[in-house]
């Protein structure tokens, strides 16, 4: 099991495979194992990217046994991403990750209406009831409604939720108070904030950009684990200037979590992974991989070629 001292890193997050819209298990296995084999701290499931939303309770139930029985053939650790709409979706799933042998379950609160903070509290309270003794990562996303403010996480902590750790999706500003009402929690930042954040107090990303760049990815977290801040600050502002250079357009064309990340994977070849995310929700297209492709070529080329530098 994790605790909260040792969850750190640069955490993979990664797309399901998809072959003719089924999971193709074998590829995704593939996925998985590279990550591990490149340095990844760990591999969680079922975030955004992963899609959680568009699958079945049985796509859910054979994505995460694949990824658990993976991580731990190359001794890597593992979250099971639980979201659902209740409480009873989100123990259920928690029940079938610790027969799996996650070593923590990561997830959001139930998004259809906004929680009040006691209702919050109380969910994750029931959830740890639920799983005796099985470690808790919130994914705090503004798509779930309810803010994480230190407030809420406080008293859940105080209720004896095993809360070790925290996706914050907000403001990196917000880090320096969330560190110190809640001591006990590991708070990981996007990777374009990877310096600013754990500068702060934060310990690692929840990272698309570790199965699309590893080494540069890794590097980039170890400046900032011993502290080589102005480094760390370089690669930080490179990482944001590429959102706003080659990524810009993808952005202004609306494209969100799944369709970004399998596009950038896509490009730089790391992991076998298709353009295609499940509908509703859009995805990238050919014409759009190519024009990306184009853009970084110049001065972006880690995003390619995944060059450590």
């Amino acid at each position: 099991m994790l605790a909260a001292t040792t969850l750190k890193g640069m955490w993979a997050g990664l797309p399901v495979a998809w072959t003719d819209d089924r999971f193709d298990e074998v590829r995704y296995r593939r996925n998985v194992q590279r990550c591990c084999e490149a340095g990844a701290h760990g591999v969680y499931t079922h975030g955004t990217t992963g899609e959680f939303y568009a699958q079945t309770f049985e796509e859910w139930r054979v994505v995460a046994m694949a990824t658990a029985e993976t991580c731990r053939a190359y001794g890597a650790p593992v979250q099971i991403g639980v979201t659902d709409l209740s409480t009873r979706q989100v123990a259920r799933k928690a029940e079938i990750a610790a027969l799996l042998g996650a070593d923590a379950v990561q997830t959001a609160f139930p998004f259809w209406m906004p929680l009040s903070e006691s209702e919050a509290v109380q969910f994750l309270v029931d959830l740890a009831q639920a799983v005796p003794g099985m470690p808790i990562v919130l994914y705090a996303t503004a798509r779930a409604k309810t803010a994480a403010t230190p407030e809420l996480l406080r008293r859940a902590l105080d209720a004896g939720v095993p809360l070790i750790g925290c996706k914050y999706t907000g403001d990196v500003s917000d880090v320096p108070v969330l560190v110190a009402t809640c001591p006990e929690v590991s708070f990981f930042v996007g990777e374009a904030h990877l310096a600013t954040g754990m500068a702060a107090g934060a310990r690692g990303a929840c990272s698309a950009y570790v199965y699309v760049c590893p080494r540069y990815m890794l590097r980039y977290y170890r400046l900032c684990e011993q502290g080589e801040w102005e480094a760390a600050c370089r690669i930080e502002r490179h990482v944001q200037a590429w959102h706003a250079g080659p990524c810009e357009h993808l952005f202004a064309r609306g494209l969100l979590d799944s369709a970004l990340d399998r596009l950038f994977a896509r490009a730089a070849g790391f992991i076998d992974t298709e353009l295609e995310c499940r509908p509703p929700y859009a995805s990238a297209t050919q014409d759009d991989l190519e024009r990306y492709v184009s853009l970084c070529e110049t001065d972006f080329r880690e995003f390619l070629h995944d060059i450590d530098a």
